[in-house]
C-alpha cells in the first residue's frame, strides 16, 4: 500500500522530516507533577520508569543524601518473535507479512544505562541487538547511540507524555549497506486513564530518520514511521487486557515527500503482567492484515526488566 502525495520544492522532503522530528523531540525537558500507578502497557527502554529519588540537594559540601545507586538506570528491554501459531514447534519467526521467515526466533532487545538528573529525565547510552537462541544465528549489533529520555513530560491524573531522543551511529549490518552516516530517532508516546473506569488508553510511537542512505542501496528505507495504540481494560493490580494495533511505514530515498509504503500492519490481543514493579510481561497474539495468507497468527511478546 502506498500514499503518494507530491511536493514542488525539491528540499521539501527533509524539511518536512525534521519539522516532524522537531515536533516529537521538542517536548523533552519539560517539568512534571507526578505519575498514575495503574497498570498499564508495560513502558518500552525508551520511556521506561525510572526508580524514584528524594532528589535533594545540599547547599552545603557534603555526603550525598542518597546512595548513588539511585541516580543510575539499567533496562532491558525485548520483544520476542516466536513461530506461527500453527508451526509452534518450528524454530523460525515470521516476517513482516506473516509467512514464515528463514530467520529464527528471537529478542529484539536494547539496553539501557542512564544516569538520572531526575527520576523521570535521563541520559546515557543504548545498546541495541537481536538475539536468536536457535538456528546459530546468536547476536546481532543495532545502531549503538547516545539516549536521553523524559517519561513526564506532561502528567495529569489521567493523562501521561513521554518520549526519548536517540542519536545514533550506522553501527549494524543493514545500516552501512545503505550507507547510512547518522540515525536520529524519537519514540514519543501517551497514556490516558479514563476516569471513573478501569480502561487505558495509550499509544507508542517511533519516527527515525536514517542519513546519508544511497540511492543505489539495496534496502533504501531513509524515514521510518511506527505505531502501536492500544487500550487495556485493568482486572486488577497486577493483571490487565491489552488489545493493539501495530503499523509501520517506510519511506525510500529519492521518492517524493509524503510516499510511504506500508510495511506491516497487525492487531496483538494479549495481556500485560506486572510481575512486581520492575519486571512486565506482555505476551500477544499477532494477526496480520496486510498479507496473502489468511488467518496467518503467531506469538509474540514484550518484556522489561529495570534495576
Amino acid at each position: 500500500m502506498q500514499f503518494n502525495f507530491k511536493l514542488n520544492n525539491p528540499f521539501a522532503y527533509h524539511q518536512l522530516k525534521m519539522m516532524m522530528l522537531l515536533i516529537s523531540g521538542a517536548l523533552i525537558g519539560q517539568n512534571q507533577l507526578f505519575a498514575s500507578t495503574s497498570i498499564s502497557l508495560p513502558e518500552v527502554a525508551s520511556s521506561a520508569s525510572a526508580q524514584d529519588s528524594d532528589g535533594s540537594v545540599s547547599a552545603t559540601i557534603k555526603k550525598s543524601s542518597h546512595p548513588l545507586s539511585d541516580d543510575l538506570y539499567l533496562n532491558y528491554f525485548a520483544t520476542f518473535h516466536g513461530p506461527q501459531f500453527d508451526h509452534l514447534d518450528s524454530p523460525n519467526t515470521v516476517n513482516q507479512s506473516g509467512n514464515i521467515s528463514k530467520y529464527g526466533m528471537n529478542f529484539d532487545s536494547e539496553i539501557t544505562a542512564a544516569y538520572l538528573v531526575k527520576p523521570s529525565l535521563g541520559v546515557g547510552i543504548s545498546v541495541p541487538f537481536i538475539f536468536s537462541p536457535v538456528l546459530g544465528q546468536g547476536f546481532t549489533l543495532g545502531d549503538l547511540g547516545f539516549k536521553a529520555f523524559e517519561k513526564k513530560l506532561v502528567t495529569t491524573q489521567t493523562l501521561t507524555i513521554g518520549s526519548s531522543l536517540f542519536i545514533q551511529a550506522p553501527t549494524s549490518q543493514a545500516s552501512q549497506d545503505r550507507g547510512m552516516t547518522l540515525g536520529l530517532k524519537f519514540t514519543p508516546f501517551v497514556r490516558y486513564f479514563v476516569p471513573h473506569s478501569r480502561f487505558t488508553l495509550g499509544a507508542w510511537t517511533e519516527e527515525k530518520d536514517y542519513f546519508g542512505v544511497s540511492p543505489l542501496a539495496r534496502d533504501k528505507k531513509d524515514f521510518k514511521l511506527w505505531a502501536l495504540p492500544y487500550v487495556s481494560y485493568q482486572l486488577s493490580e497486577h493483571f490487565a487486557l491489552n488489545f493493539a494495533y501495530e503499523l509501520e511505514a517506510h519511506h525510500d530515498v529519492g521518492n517524493s515527500a509524503l510516499s510511504f509504503s506500508m510495511y506491516q500492519t497487525d492487531f496483538q490481543p494479549g495481556f500485560v503482567y506486572l510481575l512486581n514493579s520492575k519486571v512486565s510481561i506482555n505476551p500477544y497474539a499477532q494477526l496480520f492484515t496486510g498479507n496473502s495468507v489468511n488467518g496467518s497468527l503467531a506469538f509474540g511478546a514484550v518484556i522489561s526488566a529495570t534495576l
